[in-house]
Parts: C-alpha cells; structure tokens; sequence
C-alpha cells in the first residue's frame, strides 16, 4: 500500500552511474555534478567503514566542484553542508571535538563580552551631532568644541516627539477606523 520509505541500495548504485554518465557528458553542468554528489551521499549510508569515509568525501568533491561552476546554486551549499555533516559522523574524533567547543562556548561568551565592553569603555560614549552627515557625525572636528549635549539633545527630543505623534495619530487613526468599520 505504501512506497519503500528509502531507496535500496541498488536503486542508489543506478541512479550514482546515470549521475556520472549525466556529468561526464557535460563536464560545466553544476546540476549534475550536484546530482552526482547527493547519490553519493546517500550511497554512503549504506556503507560502512572507509568505504563510507571514501563514498563521503567523494560527494563533497562532486558539491564542492559544482559550487565552482554555480556558487549560487540553489540546493548546493545546503547538501553540502550535509555532507560535511554525514563526514563527521563518520569521524568519533570530529564528534569529540564538537563536543569540547560546545563546552567551551559559554566561557567564550563571557570572554567575548568582557572583551567588547573594555573596547567600549577605551572609545568613550558616543557622540551626537547636530548636523547630520557634518563633519561632527563623521568624528571630525572642525576647531569648534563639539557639544556633549547642548544642541544635539534637542535634535534627539524632537526626533522622539515628533515619533510619538506619529505613532499616537496612527494608533488612534486604527481604532478609529476600525470603530467605524
């Protein structure tokens, strides 16, 4: 009543040899290559050992030499990514080390952060300028002091105020609408 939910492994074998044949015909066309790597990856799940390791690397070849021709292609660097992934299973020691990086990563994290908050400490606060795109905005100083909050602040309020009118005359302007609809 229902299809074979996977492919056989014969299937895969005739469908890996149309795949080259397809390649081999026309060496530029990215479509096949592709084709050509994923029925090798899929071949690979039923092998075991180098086989495995050697049917694997062979389909990354076949992605990674469509990707040249096609950098864009649409399936590409997501079967690829895949076949990067079947890879390191097929590798304990991959698995291992992707083990040790996850536990590192919240001691990275913090590292990260307190890295990024002694940069921003070392630049200062940010400053406002009230010429937009002036020489001020662009960190330049043109032998006037630049104000740490004279003016600037009250291009700041009115931006503020003038986005809150907007968005109360929106809001009343929905409600009212739909009061009426």
């Amino acid at each position: 009543m229902f299809p074979e939910a996977a492919p056989s492994a014969e299937f895969l074998e005739a469908a890996c040899a149309e795949a080259r044949a397809d390649s081999e015909a026309d060496p530029r066309n990215p479509e096949a290559l592709l084709r050509w790597g994923c029925m090798l990856l899929e071949l690979a799940n039923y092998r075991e050992g180098e086989e495995k390791i050697d049917l694997t690397q062979q389909a990354i070849d076949k992605m990674q030499a469509a990707l040249i021709i096609d950098p864009e292609l649409p399936r590409g660097h997501w079967s690829l990514g895949n076949a990067f992934i079947s890879m390191d299973y097929n590798h304990e020691e991959s698995y291992r080390d992707a083990l040790h990086m996850c536990d590192m990563a919240p001691d990275l994290y913090d590292e990260y952060q307190a890295r990024f908050a002694a940069q921003a400490i070392a630049r200062g606060p940010p400053r406002f300028s009230s010429q937009a795109g002036g020489s001020h905005a662009r960190g330049e100083n043109s032998g006037g002091t630049a104000s740490a909050g004279g003016e600037s602040i009250w291009w700041l309020v009115g931006g503020f105020l003038l986005l809150g009118v907007v968005s109360v005359g929106l809001a009343l302007g929905y409600l009212l609408g739909e009061g009426l609809g």
